[in-house]
Formats: structure tokens, sequence, C-alpha cells
């Protein structure tokens, strides 16, 4: 009969879309960063996981004093208790304690607080000392928690080169923290350091050429084609001949301003002073002759 009540009882539920939920058990975690170097300041919380059911609690946060110091602390309060405080009175530890009228269901911050670096590897617990759930009840034992260490960063290694990188071997260094951490790394090679080029074989508009330079510190070759030379272009000029006529007329080269020619006075001759002319000529010619003839004619008589 009790079988199937429960059998009934469960498809009553499965019906109503109803799912009967169950509080896990709380978890208390410390967080901070997860390395750091002497001096820094880093911030600290330490928070608790959902679905906790969680009434109230008291807690104790220890830090170790030769690796921290304390700078400053708050109580976070809202989804986690309505109500909370923080005491700092004792060295290395942060006293906790906060309540809520109701139960806590979400995940929240109890707590955050600061502290200075002093050495690396330094280590943050939590001890429960009381812890009761909605209905009051003691869960103290339910509760898990878990700290935290904070490791060296590493950030201000010195180093020291025991073999120097060359351009054809890999060096090494060797790097030292103030946490007593030592590691080595290695060096990449250095670059070649080629000289001139040297052609071995000039281009040619048919062929490629080649150049070759070497490492200064070790010698190391490296060739690189020479491209070929571009064609000669060539150009054909024609050239033509061009006659020039040029008119027959005189040109000033000078910029002196032209003068008018001087107009000529041309006399008028009369036809009876030209037939008279013409006659003096005739009988002058005449008349030279004939002494010519005379002159000739006595040279004759003489011999």
């Amino acid at each position: 009969m009790k079988k199937v009540l429960s059998i009934l009882f469960a498809i009553i539920i499965l019906c109503m879309g109803v799912i009967p939920s169950y509080a896990a058990n709380p978890k208390i975690s410390v967080k901070t960063v997860s390395s750091a170097s002497v001096g820094d300041t880093i911030t600290v919380s330490v928070n608790l996981s959902a679905n906790s059911n969680l009434g109230g609690i008291e807690f104790i946060v220890k830090y170790d004093t030769s690796a921290f110091q304390y700078v400053s602390g708050s109580a976070k309060t809202g989804n986690v208790f309505s109500e909370a405080i923080i005491n700092s009175d004792v060295v290395g530890q942060l006293h906790y304690g906060g309540y809520t009228t109701t139960t806590v269901n979400s995940s929240g911050t109890f707590m955050s607080f600061k502290l200075k670096v002093l050495k690396v590897n330094g280590k943050i617990t939590v001890s429960v000392r009381d812890a009761f759930n909605g209905e009051e009840k003691d869960i103290t034992s339910l509760v898990s928690v878990s700290g935290a260490t904070v490791k060296c960063s590493h950030a201000n290694m010195k180093w020291t080169i025991t073999k120097k990188a060359t351009c054809t071997e890999k060096g090494e260094k060797k790097g030292t923290c103030a946490c007593g951490y030592t590691t080595t790394e290695i060096i990449a090679k250095l670059e070649h350091t080629y000289g001139k080029w040297t052609v071995e074989k000039e281009a040619t508009e048919t062929e490629k050429g080649l150049k070759w330079a070497k490492c200064t510190v070790c010698g190391d070759k490296k060739e690189q084609v020479i491209n070929k030379l571009k064609p000669t272009e060539t150009t054909t000029e024609t050239t033509t001949e061009t006659t020039t006529f040029v008119e027959n007329t005189t040109e000033s080269t000078t910029n002196e301003p032209t003068t008018a020619p001087t107009p000529q006075i041309v006399e008028k001759t009369s036809t009876a002073e030209i037939v008279a002319k013409t006659v003096a000529v005739v009988l002058g010619v005449e008349a030279l002759g004939l002494v010519i003839f005379l002159i000739c004619k006595k040279k004759k008589g003489n011999k």
C-alpha cells in the first residue's frame, strides 16, 4: 500500500511540474592572484558558493605574517548576509561574522581585504568556527573550505649570460630570483653581418646575372640573382628636306625706322636734242677712224 502511495505521489508531482530542490553544502573559497613579487599589494576575497541554504557563519582567515602585511579590509553585505562584521585586531587573523533573517542561495563575497607581499609562497587559510542553515541547524561540519597560496611571479629576475650568441650558435643565460628560483633560457642566434656585394656574372638582355656577399664574422656566403637587363630601345628619325623659297626682298635687321627713298628728278629731253647728240656721236667715231688711218699711213711712208 505504501509503495502504491509513493508512486501516486511521484506521479502527482510530475503532473504538477514541481521538482523538489535540495540545497548543496556550503563551500567557502579564497580567491587572489596566483603569483606576485615582493612589494606588491594584492587583493584577497573570501567567497560563498550558491545554493548553500546558509543562515549564518563565523570563520577566521589566517595569513602568514612573515609573508604578508595587512593593509585594509571590509565585510561585504547584500547578496550574502544582511549584517556582517570583520575584526582585524589580532595580527595574522581576520575574524568574520555574518547572518541573515532568510537563507543564502546565491553565490557572493563574504569579505575582501588587501595584503602587502613580504615574501613569496605565503599561504592564506580559512577555518570555520560556527555555521547554521535556514532552520538554525548546525552545519559547521558540512562547510568545506579551500585556501590559497601566492607564489612568486619571478618578475624581477637577474640574468647572467653564460654563453654569448653568435651568427652560427645559440647562446644561453641564467636567471636568479630573490626567492631562490633559478632558470636558464636560450638566446637566439645573431643575424649575419654581410659585406659588400661582389658581381660574379654581369646580367645581359638575354641572361640573368649573379652576385654574392660574405658575412664578415663567420664567412657565410649568400647569393642573389641579378635580373636581365631591359632591351635597348632604338628609334628611327626621318629627316625631311624642306626647300624654302626666299623672296628677293631686303629686310631691315635693325630697329631703326625705315627712311623713305629720295625722289629723283627726271629731266625731259626733246627730240631735237636727241638727234643732235646722235649725229655728234657718229661724227666723233668717224673722225677718230680718220685720225687712226692718217697715223698708220704716215708710218708706212717713213719706212
